[in-house]
């Protein structure tokens, strides 16, 4: 947001509450004075009235545009100054007052355009009647739709009964039966009817309860992918095509709750069609390192990708098997896809989302030439600052990190102007530090050299780290 927004947004408030208090003192005074009730009125009122009943509509209609007159507080503030001042100069009062209600209507106008304010209010208004209707369906079955219900409009519903954690079956199953499918956008369900928008291909009801993990609308879809029907193999192309599975793990950072809806879905899609479990939903099940996931999908059908099924095997995990693969091929460890060049290097993904116990193992075998790995160029090559980012409160986060640590100390490869650095990166490095056996001399030494090398750009900050973890011997 530029200074003018954050501008705006200090000082409207105090634009409120001025504007409320002039508005309590001209009520308060046209009690007894004419011109102040002819001010109220004919001027004040009126535009106030406009504004609210604007407002509440909106809210009522549950529109996105509820912010909107907030910020057109200025135009009421200049409004009532004038009002204020054609009631002094009476010989221009109603060209004063006329010119008030133009700038008013004006500035609406002005902010309906920039806001596209009848298109938005249009579609928030379709969404609001979908809603309802919604809502009797769920009440009334199919009592609640008339024979005018277009195509469109049950497609609406069909999509946000398949949203819906507290969909009942029966309302599914009355939408169905109105021949429209669920695998298919509005534009392939409805051709031909006028009002159909353009939706992308993945708008599709089916998808939209994937997106939203919803368990029972996919599982009473998947009931329209069963059988050696024309329907339901046709329907099993839609599907394999769009490859939902993919969809279900796009989350960046799912809860618990997600992730265990996530897996209940994939293991209802896989019993009916098991060719869904291909590369591409192993890297997105990797990409988020859900372990119950890969797991379950490990037992189904492992990866044929190399670098994907290294991945798995250190989330779910298979340590053995994972270090022989290491000591046959160390370069593993710095492997990534060819496909992608964003892909995570293998190192990079064991020590961020590996699981403990074959970080452990392999920081304890020796099998890691840290040498080489703390020597190639970039920030975002360094395994030591993916382990500090990966730092979280739990005990586990310190203890790898420490070992990590320690084992790149016993190898030599811990380069002194780097440590300053590190110890900047969170609060508790100072300490992580001392676990993995470097010592306070070492660290003061470290702090030294950065005055010397990076004219002390971080050695202020490391030194009270580690002053606070150290008796400091100087």
């Amino acid at each position: 947001m530029d200074g003018m927004g954050w501008m705006i947004i200090l000082v409207l408030p105090f634009l409120w509450m001025g504007y409320g208090l002039a508005l309590l003192i001209i009520t308060g005074c046209a009690f007894e004075s004419k011109r102040i009730r002819r001010i109220l009125l004919w001027g004040v009122a009126p535009q106030f009235i406009i504004l609210c009943i604007t407002t509440l509509l909106l809210y009522w209609i549950n529109s996105r545009l509820i912010y909107v007159f907030v910020f057109f507080q200025p135009v009421l503030c200049i409004t009532t100054a004038i009002f204020l001042f054609a009631g002094k100069k009476t010989q221009y009062s109603r060209l004063l007052f006329t010119l008030s209600h133009v700038i008013f209507l004006a500035g609406v106008l002005y902010q309906g355009h920039r806001e596209n304010l009848q298109h938005i209010i249009n579609s928030d208004w379709k969404e609001y009647k979908i809603t309802r209707l919604f809502e009797q369906v769920q009440d009334n079955g199919a009592h609640a739709l008339n024979n005018d219900v277009t195509c469109s409009e049950l497609m609406q519903l069909l999509t946000l009964a398949a949203e819906r954690d507290d969909v009942k079956e029966e309302t599914l199953r009355t939408l169905i039966a109105k021949r429209v499918s669920p695998f298919l956008t509005m534009s392939d369900n409805c051709t031909g009817e006028d009002s159909v928008e353009i939706y992308s291909v993945d708008t599709t009801p089916f998808m939209a309860a994937i997106q939203n993990h919803n368990i029972h609308s996919v599982r009473f879809f998947s009931q329209l992918l069963m059988g050696n029907s024309p329907k339901a193999k046709n329907n099993r192309d839609i599907v394999r095509r769009a490859n939902p599975l993919i969809e279900v793990y796009k989350y960046s950072h799912g809860s618990k709750k997600q992730r265990n809806s996530g897996l209940e879905i994939s293991k209802q899609l896989m019993a009916i069609m098991p060719e869904l479990l291909t590369d591409a939903v192993w890297r997105a099940v990797l990409n988020v390192y859900d372990a119950d996931a890969a797991r379950w999908f490990w037992r189904k059908q492992p990866p044929e990708n190399r670098l994907y099924r290294l991945k798995a095997m250190a989330l779910i995990p298979q340590t053995d098997a994972l270090l022989a693969e290491i000591r046959h091929t160390p370069e593993v460890l710095n492997i990534s896809s060819e496909g992608d060049l964003n892909e995570e290097e293998f190192l990079h993904f064991l020590i961020y989302g590996g699981d403990t116990a074959v970080i452990h193992a392999l920081v304890e075998k020796g099998i890691v030439n840290w040498q080489h790995l703390m020597n190639i160029e970039g920030f975002d090559k360094d395994p030591l600052i993916w382990s500090i980012s990966k730092l979280g409160e739990n005990d586990n986060d310190r203890e790898v990190l420490a070992l990590i640590i320690h084992d790149i100390n016993a190898q030599n490869a811990l380069p002194e102007e780097r440590i300053a650095k590190y110890l900047t990166w969170t609060g508790a490095m100072g300490e992580i530090f001392l676990k993995a056996g470097v010592h306070c001399d070492k660290l003061y030494a470290a702090i030294e050299s950065d005055k010397k090398r990076n004219n002390g750009m971080y050695s202020q900050n490391a030194r009270e780290e580690v002053d606070r973890v150290c008796t400091p011997t100087k």
